[in-house]
């Protein structure tokens, strides 16, 4: 049995290896698969868990095994140098029922583990009750004091048996016990390394909400950089207040302008709109706005005080 890593274009992931010890000698259990892997400019270790389930104390033991080679693995790999570490996947543990499996797992209180049972209302893990509602053991773990990059509060749960129009258990039979998890982290800057980049000077300075010919896909978006070094536009969005946001990648070089053509259904409306630059933790790094008719192929020049005409 396996363990695999899904990873959008552009993620750099390298050095898979598996982590010995993981499976507990047993080769009908999943060893726990390890990469090294960078996001824009946030590098960690991830490793990847499918652990023992049932809820059984012979289960419970068998966990405990597996989690002391994860944790001898994880300390091994940070007495290297990595200090940011994500653990994933299947962990079937339970908070407050599964005391040793945690900490066999984290030993000497080097991770925290971010919960789905504060999600309080809702089921990440699916049963075969009658309508499939579960437990929230679900979940994931970072460096306590070194993964300042996740975003706080930020965990969801996917409802992903909607994008098939499925319910629950259906989804359940068909696809798996468990709905993803969403959380979000900060790939703009490391903090592994001194100090920050400095976003401060990328601004909008112009818009075409109303192109020659058809709108849709064809509507764009100026950012100049006014600052002094490069900035990675990874996780960054163009937002607007109808709830419309498209996602940016790549970056945008020290005093350089960008052009950003919006991957998106007519998102500016012609008649005017507010248009937000936010960054990754979904800060607000600019806003403007216009009003009236825009006018065809016409494109906007947004001043510092936010108004583009």
């Amino acid at each position: 049995m396996n363990v695999g890593l899904l990873f959008k274009c552009g993620v750099e992931v390298t050095n898979p290896r598996l982590v010995p010890g993981s499976d507990d000698g047993n080769p009908f259990l999943r060893k726990a698969l390890a990469a090294d892997v960078r996001i824009g400019e946030f590098d960690f270790l991830l490793v990847a868990v499918h652990m023992k389930s049932d809820r059984d104390s012979v289960s419970r033991a068998t966990r405990d095994r597996q989690a002391a080679h994860i944790a001898t693995f994880i300390a091994g790999e940070v007495a290297d140098g990595e200090r940011d570490v994500l653990v994933v996947g299947d962990y079937n543990m339970i908070p407050g029922d599964d005391a040793s499996n945690f900490q066999e797992l984290d030993p000497d209180g080097f991770l925290r583990f971010v919960s789905s049972e504060d999600l309080v209302g809702q089921s990440s893990h699916l049963t075969s009750s009658a309508d499939c509602a579960g437990n929230l053991l679900d979940g994931f773990a970072i460096a306590e004091q070194h993964t300042g990059e996740y975003i706080e509060a930020s965990l969801r749960i996917v409802p992903a048996h909607l994008e098939r129009g499925a319910s629950l258990c259906e989804f359940r039979t068909a696809v798996s016990d468990h709905l993803p998890l969403l959380a979000r982290f900060r790939v703009v800057e490391d903090d592994d390394v001194a100090g920050p980049t400095d976003v401060a000077g990328v601004r909008i300075i112009a818009l075409l909400p109303n192109p020659d010919g058809s709108d849709g896909g064809s509507e764009q978006v100026t950012l100049r950089n006014a600052g002094t070094a490069e900035v990675s536009l990874e996780g960054w969005r163009i937002a607007d207040d109808d709830g419309n946001d498209v996602l940016l990648t790549g970056s945008i070089g020290a005093g350089a302008t960008r052009l950003i053509t919006l991957d998106h259904p007519a998102m500016l409306n012609n008649d005017g709109d507010a248009v937000r630059l936010e960054s990754p933790a979904l800060q607000v790094q600019d806003s403007v706005t216009y009003s009236g008719t825009a006018a065809s192929g016409h494109t906007l020049q947004c001043g510092t005080d936010g108004v583009c005409q």
